[in-house]
């Protein structure tokens, strides 16, 4: 979770990188499952979370639960990949595996069958 954050702060100043949400603000980066887990956990606990966001992104980095054409068809996990390369840090394939962001994969699921 942690390099995501790292992702997300040192592209902010790349303007050629960063894709729009509905409501026409950008995002830089999307988790996958085991990482928004992870996000969402460390939400819980706000202090420790802005701490380490101040350390690692230099600011407080919010979570904003939508789901875009990008997230659900997969391309923005290759876009945060890219990213995630992009910090230096090493891109643990256990974590940054996942094909789709978690609300795609929710999203797909609520519309199976019943």
């Amino acid at each position: 979770m942690l390099l995501m954050l790292k992702a997300h702060a040192d592209s902010l100043h790349d303007p050629d990188h960063g894709r729009v949400l509905p409501d026409g603000r950008p995002y830089r980066v999307v988790p996958t499952r085991p990482v928004d887990a992870a996000w969402h956990t460390s939400l819980q606990h706000t202090e420790p979370y802005a701490a380490a966001g101040e350390q690692v992104a230099g600011c407080f980095v919010h979570h904003v639960p939508v789901l875009t054409d990008g997230m659900a068809n997969g391309s923005s996990i290759e876009y945060t990949r890219q990213a995630l390369k992009a910090t230096g840090y090493y891109v643990d394939p256990e974590f940054w595996a996942a094909r789709r962001s978690p609300a795609a994969r929710r999203t797909r699921e609520s519309e199976r069958p019943t």
